[in-house]
């Protein structure tokens, strides 16, 4: 949605652009593995954990072929993949544990370090990027990543009334991303 790049000032970037589907992969992971809890006792959460797999697989078959699109080498893709990898995962555990307790500090300390951060590391060379593009001033930088975090928690929210059939249909009801003011 152009509202992530153009009004929460999200990095219009290949690690602008991952931020974002990790996100939102996260917040389906989280609804996932809240349904395969609360199914485990009927023996049917076997449909979120599955749903769960197939999530991550496409996200990162779609990644290696987003690599492959940009034009890194055949050799380079599975170091980048374990990358991104390493990057997704410890950015879900973070989330997860920041959604489980309604943290928006935490999630907009997450954004800020990832997403909105003075100086930017890329994610998928994990070196310094040179010119990224960032807020004009620290003071919009950090509203930027509570609005993010406020988004993440609607999100979350507006996911608690899916059903696995929806999920499995794609059909997901994300949030507007608020403007900013």
């Amino acid at each position: 949605m152009p509202a992530f790049y153009a009004g929460l000032m999200v990095p219009d970037t290949p690690e602008g652009r991952f931020e974002m589907v990790a996100l939102h992969v996260i917040l389906l992971l989280d609804r996932l593995m809240q349904m395969a809890a609360m199914e485990r006792e009927r023996n049917a959460d076997r449909r979120a954990r599955d749903l769960a797999r197939e999530l991550q697989e496409r996200m990162f078959d779609d990644l290696d072929a987003s690599l492959r699109e940009m034009g890194v080498s055949d050799v380079a893709v599975p170091g980048r993949m374990r990358k991104l990898g390493v990057a997704f995962y410890e950015r879900m555990q973070k989330c997860h544990l920041a959604l489980a307790n309604d943290d928006v500090d935490a999630l907009k300390q997450l954004f800020t370090r990832h997403i909105y951060a003075l100086t930017q590391f890329s994610v998928l060379t994990g070196r310094e990027l040179k010119g990224a593009p960032v807020p004009e001033n620290e003071s919009r930088m950090e509203e930027n990543a509570r609005r993010l975090a406020d988004y993440a928690l609607r999100a979350r929210n507006a996911l608690k009334d899916t059903t696995l059939n929806d999920l499995w249909a794609g059909r997901v009801p994300w949030p507007v991303p608020e403007e900013t003011s």
